[in-house]
């Protein structure tokens, strides 16, 4: 039988708003003298704190050059954690940012990697026990440990965030933690520890650790300085790209000849580049963002040399460049069904995006909270708007791919919001319409009967002579009219009760001139009946009114 061969897997020059990862280190550009000083620094100084605005880069500079360049060098064994967001939305699913690191460090290990330790502590679960572990197992002593957008930590519960500072400062400031200390003493007391399981104990471990953090949350770091008080000593500051860097982000990967993109290689036109640069820079110092470079790059390559073929950029073709962004995002919607746009509109705009910050969701929670298809996830996925990765728990996560696109898609979901409003308020008003217009029919039937009670009445007084036949007849239209004035006062009041219903479901929503609508044309259709009525009407009248007379109540101390 024949095997039909795999399709080649096509990527894209720009990762857009995606950090860069190792696999796109020969399309990172711009960085490196960031790259070589930030190198150096690792290399004399035990911890370190990168840090910089969102959408500078960091990322992108451990994934795409400071890891990749490490592991050429093979002397470190590198480790690269994100702890994700804590989701109060998705809290079952939340995985503590200890579980997470040792989840990732226990990973390819044998079931017998943990003997050697087990014999001298068993049970032990710590930090510092799985760096040993590797130690023994990798036959290596060098590890460094990268957190990358290090402020989600912050977000989980503080005993999670106490435990991480605590295990850490063990790991970094101990040979050997003093409980393990305690019991090698009393087995060394009675001949249990050999000289090759002592020296594997006592076998230094060099460890290393970057914090990378957004520069607006640097201050969190104040919170672990108990245990670790030199944390802010060390750091190096990310800034953005000047403009002769950015130029390198731009033009090189378009020039790149590799067969594997989905473009072929093209050129930017000196004027396109200066349009570009002066369009995305800061006004102050002309500097631009990593990722706001990255979103137009890769629109352009999509939109110009992907789908239309272009291969020489020119001024004129860019259009305006402030508006890119919010059209990146408009593009993914508009090139879905309705069906698949309201989803996806309300899982990105209501749900991965929460007070000003993204959110981090699983794909169990996603799938059974919107009914999604994982069609429509690789679509996003594969447009760049959503970011998919896979924890130590083994866990499939899914985020917005960078906080660049937080506000042009809030200004979208604003858009949303108010048109669906809109409409709601329109139907509400379209059918207050409809009640006013069957009240008023009411009362047109009203007049009629007015009308032919007094020529009845009329009738009566001028036909003396048929004095008994008019009397008659008056006395049957009298009762007639209050028959129909009973009937349609009941109308009203049935109309009125169905008009009052929703007033405090208005009040609660805030909807004051809805709720206030309502009471008044309740209260107008009760009066616009006067007749004498029964007992239980009369009943059926007080106890509405006393309904009415609280509503308006409500309303009175809600609008306060």
């Amino acid at each position: 039988m024949s095997v039909l061969p795999q399709q080649p897997q096509y990527r894209n020059r720009y990762p857009g708003v995606k950090p860069f990862t190792s696999a796109d280190k020969e399309l990172f550009f711009g960085r490196e003298k960031d790259i070589a000083d930030f190198y150096s620094l690792l290399f004399i100084k035990q911890t370190v704190v990168l840090y910089g605005k969102s959408g500078y880069g960091k990322s992108s500079l451990l994934n795409a050059g400071i890891i990749p360049r490490l592991q050429e060098e093979g002397e470190w064994t590198c480790f690269s954690v994100r702890f994700n967001n804590f989701s109060e939305r998705d809290a079952s699913d939340n995985v503590s940012p200890m579980e997470n690191i040792k989840l990732r460090l226990r990973q390819n290990l044998s079931p017998d990697a943990t003997a050697f330790l087990d014999a001298v502590i068993p049970g032990e679960d710590s930090f510092w026990y799985w760096a040993k572990v590797l130690q023994s197992t990798h036959h290596s002593s060098q590890f460094i440990f990268f957190f990358d957008q290090f402020e989600e930590l912050f977000t989980y519960p503080k005993q999670n965030v106490e435990e991480f500072s605590e295990q850490l400062s063990q790991l970094l400031y101990n040979t050997v933690p003093v409980r393990f200390r305690r019991r090698l003493a009393e087995m060394d007391e009675r001949g249990e520890i050999s000289d090759e399981l002592h020296d594997r104990l006592f076998e230094r471990l060099a460890v290393k650790v970057v914090f990378s953090i957004r520069s607006d949350r640097l201050s969190l770091l104040n919170s672990l300085t108990d245990r670790h008080p030199t944390i802010l000593q060390n750091y190096y500051e990310l800034d953005a790209l000047t403009t002769a860097q950015a130029e390198q982000a731009i033009i090189n990967p378009a020039r790149s000849p590799q067969r594997d993109f989905c473009t072929p290689p093209f050129e930017y036109m000196p004027a396109a580049i200066r349009k570009i640069l002066s369009g995305i820079g800061n006004v102050q110092d002309g500097k631009i963002e990593t990722s706001t470079l990255q979103i137009v790059c890769r629109y352009i390559e999509e939109d110009l040399v992907e789908r239309r073929k272009i291969t020489t950029i020119t001024e004129e073709l860019l259009g305006d460049i402030s508006d890119i962004f919010r059209q990146y995002y408009e593009g993914i919607l508009s090139r879905l069904g309705d069906q698949d746009r309201q989803k996806v509109q309300h899982l990105i705009e209501d749900e991965l995006i929460e007070e000003g910050r993204r959110n981090t969701l699983t794909d169990s929670y996603i799938r059974n909270r919107f009914g999604f298809e994982g069609k429509l996830l690789r679509q996003l996925e594969q447009s760049s708007l959503l970011r998919k990765e896979r924890d130590a728990a083994g866990r499939i996560l899914y985020e917005i791919s960078h906080d660049t696109l937080v506000n042009p898609i809030e200004m979208v979901a604003k858009g949303r919001r108010q048109a669906e409003d809109e409409a709601k308020q329109a139907g509400l008003l379209a059918s207050l319409a409809e009640e006013q217009r069957k009240a008023e029919h009411l009362s047109e039937l009203n007049e009629k009967v007015v009308r032919r009670s007094r020529l009845a009445i009329g009738l009566a007084v001028v036909s003396l002579l048929i004095a008994a036949g008019a009397g008659y007849f008056w006395y049957d239209s009298r009762r007639e009219e209050r028959t129909a004035k009973l009937m349609l006062f009941r109308i009203n009041l049935q109309n009125a009760k169905d008009i009052e219903e929703p007033v405090r479901t208005y009040i609660q929503s805030t909807d004051y001139d809805m709720a206030l609508r309502r009471i008044r044309a309740a209260d107008s259709l009760l009066k616009a009946v006067h007749v004498r009525l029964t007992d239980q009407d009369e009943l059926d009248k007080k106890a509405f009114e006393s309904i009415i007379d609280r509503d308006r109540l409500i309303y009175q101390e809600s609008k306060k």
